[in-house]
């Protein structure tokens, strides 16, 4: 490596009489030091401002773009002798736009380690930007360069990743936030972990973005339960859902742009799932396939799909024949809680005040007798009677409330979002 300031010394003349040694005075040993700590001893990334990562995903300063030729001369200036020359370009080229990213990547293979680092360090720049195809392109060069080998190159290129990924993280939060992305963190009750929950997120018609703006997900490593409702949910969207690393919950509701083909999208996440909850979609028997890729699989529940009879029959033995784990609905709504364990009676122990029951007036600790006429001795019995009902459907309830009957019209409505995912 070249120190700057060093230079040779002509041969010396042997002298005709002995001359006493010279001493340095204590002013040139104080100089002689910086000329040799300003020469480039190892090869280190280039300085770096607190601003590069306080402001994430800031407008970087307005610059013209640059032609290839151009961003290729900046690059050789990386490997100058001169440091001032190396960090002007490195400043020039974090502000290149993407189409340096290519350039970049390629200089990294070539020249002195001080070009591969500085070109890694602006790689970093731009996964941290807010051009959201420069940081997709930006990250995937930066994955490659450390999977390349285990030099030290490789490993810097793995420590600026592991350095943006908290960063990138707390960016994708305040932007999906500001676009309506609803987060709901899981808190255990009494140490009992529920593996049908997770720290979760919701995006329903109040989602302001577009299936873009969704790539920031896959930053959110912690997420693993996804809630999608609404109109606006396309298979972009699923898309996007698929490519998030630690998803094993998945609710889509009410989405008419929804359907068999659709649903295709998530074919790289459906490996991992454990909870899937299909609500009033326009899927039918071209689904069931999908289920076989469902190896980690614990609970389905179909409500108000467009399922034939002989596709419900064939999704139930696929698992079994057990309810619990293929739960296929028509899907009415009636919106009493109940205990599953006792036999009987059948004794309401909450009413969700989004329910139909709560508007026709059943009330917590009141006891279902009847519905339609069929006899209800327990909750699991209630369930079977309702199984079968439509949304929009009118029942006729027999109830038993502070020992005084009771009947009352019920309208079915649609199953809601789950409580603990909704008005957050």
């Amino acid at each position: 490596m070249k120190i700057e300031g060093e230079y040779e010394r002509p041969p010396s003349k042997m002298p005709l009489t002995k001359e006493r040694p010279l001493r340095p005075s204590l002013l040139c040993i104080p100089l002689a030091f910086l000329i040799f700590c300003s020469g480039d001893i190892f090869a280190q990334p280039p300085a770096e401002s607190a601003v590069d990562e306080a402001n994430v995903g800031d407008e970087p300063p307005a610059a013209a773009a640059m032609s290839a030729d151009e961003i290729r001369r900046l690059i050789v200036k990386l490997d100058s002798e001169r440091f001032l020359i190396r960090e002007d370009a490195t400043e020039k080229l974090s502000h290149a736009g993407p189409e340096a990213i290519d350039e970049l990547t390629a200089a990294v293979a070539s020249g002195s380690l001080e070009k591969s680092i500085r070109c890694i360090h602006i790689l970093k720049q731009y996964t941290l930007g807010s051009d959201i195809e420069a940081e997709i392109a930006a990250t995937e060069r930066l994955e490659l360069i450390s999977a390349a080998g285990h030099d030290r190159v490789s490993q810097y290129a793995q420590e600026m990743l592991n350095r943006v990924a908290a960063l990138q993280e707390e960016r994708s939060r305040r932007v999906l936030r500001s676009l309506g992305v609803k987060f709901s963190e899981y808190l255990p009750a009494n140490g009992f972990i529920d593996s049908s929950r997770g720290p979760s997120v919701t995006i329903d018609d109040s989602f302001q973005g577009t299936a873009k703006e969704l790539y920031y997900l896959r930053q959110l490593r912690f997420i693993e339960d996804v809630q999608l409702s609404g109109e606006k949910i396309t298979p972009e969207f699923l898309k996007q859902i698929a490519s998030m690393d630690n998803v094993r919950l998945l609710t889509i509701k009410d989405a008419p742009k929804i359907d068999d083909v659709a649903l295709q999208e998530l074919k790289p996440l459906l490996p991992r799932l454990e909870n899937v909850r299909l609500y009033y979609l326009p899927i039918d028997d071209e689904v069931i396939p999908m289920f076989a890729q469902m190896q980690r699989l614990i609970k389905a529940e179909l409500f108000g799909t467009e399922l034939s009879d002989k596709g419900k029959e064939e999704l139930f033995a696929q698992f079994g024949q057990d309810q619990r784990r293929m739960d296929i609905r028509n899907g009415a709504f009636l919106g009493v809680q109940g205990s599953t364990i006792s036999e009987s009676p059948c004794t309401v122990e909450d009413v969700p005040r989004e329910g139909s029951a709560f508007a026709a007036g059943v009330r917590k600790d009141d006891v279902i007798q009847a519905v339609d006429g069929q006899k209800v001795a327990h909750f699991t019995a209630l369930t079977d009677i309702l199984r079968d009902k439509k949304v929009g459907d009118k029942v006729q309830m027999k109830i038993l409330r502070d020992d005084q009957p009771i009947e009352l019209t019920v309208t079915l409505g649609k199953w809601p979002m789950r409580p603990e995912y909704s008005n957050r």
